[in-house]
């Protein structure tokens, strides 16, 4: 290997991203200024597309003026949000893609370890599905949901989602959909199609039960796994989808050679672990102080 010649590769690698985020952020830019209001005053005078007119009547009581400085606010947020990852990302990205770095904290891995960490994430999921009443759901006045986040555009949106919260028979069938969809990734089936399905309907059906109570942090770290899984080839190993190429005779990977795909892919997952660990940690000490570990705490949760 040259050392001048991969660092002259790095360089010009680092300068190109800088190059495209800069472009990137002066498109979201010239969109969020010169597109997006134009679309907002068209809607409100219900001249745009039904899904944005609909919206619109939701707040009929608001001005445009409104919806254009409720607009500026949010396109200001997330400037200042994209400018901040995306700095951050390119750090990260010039430390993580050096050898060293993959070398010492990475490493190959084969496809059969992706594949059990699939089947764990999957089957843990699952679990989580097969314990909920999801049904009975709607048996609880509408007046008690309070959505948050993306489950509040759920709502809003013309797909009849509402109409499945107060359906006991619709909730049924999506919670048996969901475990279908799990248990067909934890086996590896078609897994390219059911891991992002699997992933979106637990995501939607936990949104659903902490609409009606709370936010509890059950089941979120899976929810991070099988969506990072969602972008990997983690039915490589340890599937049916793997058993069905080999009885047609098609190539599959040889499952005794590590391969860096599936080292980063497992990679991913232990960040997300490691990194709800950490943030976990770090409101025990913002909220518990440096004596987070009293026992009295914990007696108090239980009394509570």
């Amino acid at each position: 290997m040259n050392p001048d010649g991969d660092l002259i590769m790095g360089m010009r690698r680092n300068r190109f991203l800088l190059v495209l985020v800069c472009v990137l952020l002066g498109l979201w830019i010239a969109f969020a200024k010169l597109v997006v209001p134009p679309v907002i005053e068209s809607a409100y005078r219900g001249e745009s597309l039904s899904i944005l007119n609909s919206l619109m009547v939701e707040r009929a009581t608001h001005s445009v003026e409104e919806y254009l400085r409720e607009w500026e606010q949010l396109a200001e947020r997330i400037t200042v949000t994209s400018i901040e990852w995306g700095l951050l990302g390119l750090v990260l990205f010039m430390v993580t893609s050096s050898s060293t770095f993959f070398r010492r904290f990475v490493g190959e891995a084969t496809p059969g370890t992706l594949g059990a960490v699939r089947m764990w994430v999957c089957g843990i999921l699952l679990l989580l599905t097969l314990l909920e009443d999801l049904p009975s759901i709607a048996w609880l006045p509408t007046e008690t949901r309070e959505p948050q986040g993306v489950m509040r555009w759920v709502y809003i949106l013309p797909i009849g989602f509402d109409r499945l919260v107060a359906s006991a028979a619709g909730l049924h069938v999506f919670q048996l959909l969901t475990e279908l969809l799990l248990f067909l990734g934890m086996i590896g089936w078609r897994t390219r199609l059911v891991m992002p399905l699997g992933a979106v309907c637990f995501f939607l059906l936990g949104g659903i039960l902490r609409d009606y109570s709370f936010n509890w942090h059950q089941g979120w770290v899976p929810l991070y796994l099988i969506t990072i899984l969602s972008f990997t080839p983690c039915g490589d190993g340890w599937s049916v989808d793997r058993l069905l190429k080999v009885l047609r005779g098609q190539p599959v990977p040889d499952s005794e050679r590590p391969l860096s795909i599936y080292g980063w892919s497992r990679y991913a997952c232990w960040v997300a672990i490691a990194e709800t660990y950490w943030e976990t940690g770090l409101c025990k000490l913002r909220d518990g102080g440096m004596a987070w570990w009293n026992p009295i705490g914990l007696r108090g949760a239980f009394y509570q």
